[in-house]
């Protein structure tokens, strides 16, 4: 045991010398990095739609190609090392359309000849539109002109959306229906707290000892079964079997993988959204520890291990198979296990779905708040049935975006 914690650790050190030796052998320089085009430039958001009739535009440019530019050579270098950097010859920019209202029409340098993001962008961002038609050949001569001035460079440019001053995003049927939905949860828990509430007063000498307790007449576990009281006690309550203090350290796995998972969609995020210095994300990645963000993916086998050695525990001591089991009843089985799971999981996956149709778009706004939120918007709305059915892991194509739920499906897969 001892020569193999030996030899993990030379193992370790040999490979923290080598992420050192790619970090010292490629001397990064901030002057030159500067030098290039920022990966986000953004207008002031609140200023430009402070005026009425005014309107802001978040733009995805990509630069032309320029083989006599040595700034071309540095970039197009750099955005070689795709495990280590960001393209940076794709680029955002926020611009508010009255600084762009001059005669540029001479400078318009085209579309993004990347078709597929273009056909993505007019999906999900289908309310701008007429805007994106009216205001791209003036975007895109504001940016080739800042771009010549600046840098002797072009580019191609593609409007991802618009928001005009005083827009808001206007209620439909689905906002409605998540609405009442949620004013029905709220009556119906408010009316079994204080349901809950009444009968303990039937038994005053138990206290706070009624609420986990196990009530004897069915209509009164229905009536109550949205209890605040009553659920917080049952979400606190400790298992007293001996088959549950002995998994307990389960849950220490369970933890720690929950908040890599957590930790790496964070990063995720932070890499997605306008940063104003992306080389500390590009820099961070040469380290060592980063690997272990970097294959994640391959942490999550613990719940597939996890939830395979609680089934076969279930299986073994309910005896829901045995030997003489013929195979309709093992198929029974299978499909009475793989249903009861599904359901567990479904009502929570089903408010994700709804919060994200409806409410997430109307939780901030900013430059790039639509980026973020609006997929979400649209998806859940148009493909909620990929991940309802959770076949969103092999319909990756415009599936609902929830990190989260390609983790249950995957989870939900183990069964």
């Amino acid at each position: 045991m001892l020569r193999l914690l030996q030899s993990i650790f030379v193992l370790a050190s040999l490979r923290l010398g080598w992420g050192q030796a790619i970090v010292s052998s490629d001397q990064f320089n901030m002057t030159l990095y500067k030098r290039m085009p920022a990966l986000y430039q953004l207008d002031d958001y609140d200023l430009c739609l402070e005026s009425d009739s005014h309107t802001y535009c978040l733009v995805y440019a990509e630069i032309v190609p320029n083989a006599s530019s040595t700034l071309w050579e540095q970039i197009e270098g750099l955005s070689r090392d795709v495990k280590h950097r960001f393209r940076h010859d794709r680029l955002f920019r926020g611009i508010c359309l009255e600084r762009c209202q001059l005669d540029l029409q001479q400078l318009y340098e085209g579309g993004v000849l990347d078709e597929d993001l273009s056909s993505y962008y007019s999906r999900v961002h289908g309310r701008s539109a007429p805007e994106r038609l009216l205001n791209d050949p003036l975007v895109n001569s504001c940016l080739n002109l800042e771009f010549s001035q600046k840098y002797s460079l072009r580019v191609r440019s593609l409007i991802e959306y618009c928001v005009k001053s005083g827009e808001s995003l206007p209620h439909d049927v689905l906002d409605l229906t998540v609405y009442a939905l949620i004013a029905v949860i709220l009556l119906i828990t408010v009316f079994s707290t204080l349901y809950d509430h009444r009968l303990s007063k039937h038994d005053s000498q138990a206290g706070n000892l009624f609420y986990q307790q196990c009530l004897q007449h069915r209509r009164e576990q229905l009536l109550t079964s949205f209890s605040l009281v009553r659920n917080y006690y049952r979400l606190t309550l400790a298992h007293g079997s001996d088959f549950a203090r002995d998994i307990r350290f389960f849950d220490a796995f369970r933890v720690i993988g929950v908040f890599v998972v957590i930790l790496g969609h964070t990063l995720m995020v932070f890499m997605t959204v306008q940063i104003e210095n992306p080389e500390f994300y590009e820099q961070f990645l040469f380290r060592f520890e980063t690997s272990i963000f970097q294959n994640g993916s391959v942490f999550i086998q613990i719940f597939f291990v996890i939830s395979g050695f609680l089934l076969y525990v279930n299986f073994t001591d309910r005896q829901l198979v045995h030997a003489k089991s013929g195979i309709r009843e093992c198929i029974g089985v299978y499909f009475r296990v793989f249903f009861y799971r599904y359901f567990r999981l479904l009502p929570s996956l089903l408010a994700l779905i709804l919060f994200n149709g409806s409410f997430l778009a109307r939780l901030q706004n900013g430059p790039f708040w639509r980026h973020l939120t609006e997929a979400e918007r649209v998806f859940c709305r148009e493909n909620w049935w990929k991940n309802v059915f959770f076949v969103n892991n092999h319909l990756l194509e415009d599936s609902v975006v929830l990190p989260s739920n390609l983790v249950l499906g995957g989870r939900h897969a183990a069964l």
